[in-house]
């Protein structure tokens, strides 16, 4: 995770932190971001930022200029750059929603599909993006206690899995430098 979207995302847990009157400062009340998602039900950051990026597909694609399309694809090999994002979030938004399943992969040369699907839709396509975040909130793994299992995150260089984006903010800065 890129520093800006790291600030974002302590920001929002902190926010949410607030909202739900925990104190960090009180030993008693400090949680961990995994334990806030489970127990208090909150939307992890990175389904938000997916929502957000979704959603904006749909303008991106009916109303920017064809220039302005072409060199957004043309920096779409980095996994960290917007389109490689994007092509993440398809792919997890047709792994989420009903209607598009049978779509194929999002990548470079399928994706004028996606945005027949997106033309098709219009202004529908945002209410595709909750449904799936809603299937997908709905689906997630509960353990003892009715806890939630948050996804463990992958690290794009070395497969290592964590459980926090803390975790991978730490891991990417010692072991890989960024």
């Amino acid at each position: 995770m890129d520093q800006p979207l790291a600030k974002l995302r302590r920001e929002y847990m902190r926010q949410c932190r607030k909202v739900f009157g925990i104190n960090m400062t009180d030993p008693k009340q400090r949680v961990s971001d995994h334990q806030l998602i489970c127990k208090y039900d909150v939307t992890p950051f990175e389904w938000v930022t997916r929502a957000r990026r979704l959603r904006y597909l749909s303008r991106f694609v009916l109303w920017a200029p064809e220039p302005l399309r072409a060199l957004a694809w043309q920096n779409q090999s980095s996994t960290r750059s917007w389109v490689g994002l994007l092509i993440d979030d398809c792919r997890w938004l047709r792994d989420n929603c009903a209607k598009l399943e049978k779509l194929p992969d999002p990548d470079r040369t399928n994706f004028h599909k996606w945005v027949e699907i997106i033309r098709e839709y219009g202004s529908r396509w945002s209410g595709l993006v909750e449904a799936a975040a809603n299937m997908a909130k709905s689906n997630m793994d509960r353990g003892e206690e009715g806890q939630v299992q948050v996804d463990l995150m992958k690290c794009q260089f070395c497969e290592k899995l964590l459980s926090t984006g803390n975790s991978m903010i730490m891991h990417l800065q010692k072991r890989h430098g960024y």
